[in-house]
């Protein structure tokens, strides 16, 4: 019998390593690939894993295949050929364990679950015959090479091809059984192909939270523009669990995600750099940078419309001039409430109102639903902003702290140096909440300590909070002296239910250079327009 494979994604003993590290790691995988259901659970699920995993995955020839390896080919096949699988691929799975072992875990699960019975048990006989058949092959070749040394040839010759015959027998067992298997391979098939769209997109989805939680809790390295090192799959699928456990840090990373976007774009769109060095000439059709002698040829008739052309063509010859970044901006010292009543929707209900009116009663209750269902909470919207500031500081090299309040007493702090965080540091940021009153006295007095030292002088404050409290007139007016003397600007979001008595918000507004009442947070593009320009 000749040599024929298992193996359907073709992968070298690094990928079969990376499987076996990846599956120890993240128990889904594991108790995936030791079913019983699916006959050599564990070769499919590490040839799922490697088709995720390797940068382009191939799949090895049919007729270098058993039969049964033959029938998993087809179920992986069609598995690759979804456009879910694609969309899942392009969330970077390539060389990631954990990503690769989430993908698989979940395809592989609804695949095996989704097979009916008849096909599994066919599947389980025709492994189980042709593993059998293998066995009396191999046996059959041990005693006919025993022959030729043996006395005993003839009767060792007999039992040889005796042991043929059944292993003969079992290959065509194993061929009848195979073909019944190849006679419903087109109902198999969408089967297979149905559920691993639905694996794929919960992996996807699955797999858009983990990322989500990766950019927003990943951290910054010392290094300008370098996240921290790489995480292991170990270290993966510890902030997986946290994620899991947590549904706040998803929802805050969720809201991050959306915000950190649209903060770089902000900034990116308002920061212009102009030319203001010379570092060589080139060829072009700039004309404040033209060099002398190329004008030169506008003083002549016959080498005027030279010049012309050269100017259409762009080869005019000009100084190279580059731009320069302008200098890191101050710290930010982003001053949040985690009072009791932050941990509250806020809706503007005439706002939704209006939105809905012109649908049926029966779909403006369920419209309603969905939208106090899948709104954030305030303390997530302020720290899904402080994680875009973050980024902001990041990006431009500056000085960022946290500064977390709520009734006297009531403070915790977070300084992050040039941005630079860990995850331990974000996660315990984004999980932290004190659920108590609000005062202004302790940010207020913090924030200038912070500013009135080191890196952070100068600094930008920002103050969240859904309570306009009031503040003595000597703390108001010492605080205003003093960030005035520092250069120190201020800005306010007052987070102001709209149902109530509407705030003037006359006590943030003292303490602040502008500041903006936010009665809905789905309506939040002017407040984030202020705070991603700082």
């Amino acid at each position: 019998m000749s040599e024929t494979s298992q193996s359907v994604v073709m992968h070298d003993r690094f990928d079969t390593a990376a499987f076996h590290e990846t599956r120890e790691q993240f128990p889904p995988l594991d108790e995936i690939a030791q079913s019983q259901a699916l006959p050599e659970a564990g070769t499919f699920t590490e040839d799922l894993f490697c088709s995720f995993y390797k940068t382009a995955p191939t799949l090895a020839a049919e007729d270098s295949l058993t039969l049964t390896a033959r029938v998993r080919r087809r179920l992986v096949d069609e598995v690759m050929n979804t456009a879910e699988y694609q969309r899942v691929r392009a969330m970077h799975t390539e060389q990631d364990q954990y990503s690769s072992g989430m993908a698989t875990a979940s395809t592989a699960y609804q695949v095996i679950d989704k097979l009916d019975r008849k096909t599994k048990s066919r599947m389980c006989d025709l492994q189980r015959v042709e593993a059998a058949a293998q066995q009396l092959f191999q046996q059959a070749e041990a005693l006919e090479e025993y022959a030729e040394q043996s006395d005993a040839a003839q009767e060792v010759a007999a039992e040889a091809q005796d042991k043929r015959i059944q292993a003969e027998a079992a290959q065509a067992q194993a061929q009848v059984t195979y073909e019944q298997l190849l006679s419903e391979m087109e109902k198999i098939e969408d089967a297979a192909r149905r559920a691993a769209r639905q694996g794929l997109r919960a992996a996807g989805d699955e797999m858009k939270e983990f990322n989500d939680a990766m950019e927003a809790y990943g951290g910054y390295s010392h290094e300008q523009g370098q996240r921290e090192p790489r995480m292991s799959a170990t270290q993966k699928l510890e902030l997986a669990k946290k994620i899991k456990g947590n549904k706040k840090l998803a929802r805050i990373a969720e809201l991050a995600g959306k915000m950190v976007n649209t903060a770089l774009q902000k900034q990116r769109n308002k920061v212009i750099h102009p030319p203001d060095e010379i570092v060589g000439v080139t060829q072009g059709s700039d004309l404040p940078y033209v060099l002398p002698h190329e004008l030169l040829l506008l003083d002549d008739e016959v080498t005027e419309p030279l010049f012309y052309q050269k100017y259409v063509e762009g080869e005019l010859m000009q100084f190279d001039m580059i731009g320069h970044e302008q200098q890191a901006k101050g710290a930010i010292i982003g001053c949040v409430d985690l009072s009791g009543s932050m941990d509250g929707l806020l809706i503007n209900e005439r706002r939704l109102t209006r939105k809905l009116k012109d649908l049926p009663v029966e779909q403006q209750a369920e419209a309603r639903t969905k939208t106090y269902t899948n709104a954030y909470t305030k303390e997530i919207w302020s720290k899904a902003v402080l994680l875009a500031l973050l980024a902001i500081a990041h990006h431009q090299h500056r000085d960022f702290c946290v500064v977390c309040f709520g009734s006297y007493g009531e403070m915790k702090v977070y300084k992050f140096p040039k941005a630079k965080t860990t995850t331990a540091e974000l996660i315990d940021l984004a999980e932290f909440f004190f659920g108590g009153g609000t005062t202004y006295d302790g940010w207020m007095t913090e924030s200038l300590v912070i500013a009135e030292k080191g890196p952070f002088e100068n600094a930008d404050v920002i103050v969240i909070s859904d309570g306009d409290v009031g503040i003595a007139d000597e703390r108001r007016e010492e605080f205003n002296t003093r960030r005035s003397a520092k250069k120190m600007h201020c800005y306010g979001v007052l987070l102001e239910n709209a149902t109530r008595a509407k705030y003037t918000g006359e006590n943030m507004k003292s303490v602040t250079d502008h500041s903006i009442a936010l009665t809905d947070l789905d309506n939040d593009s002017k407040v984030l327009d202020m705070l991603f320009n700082i």
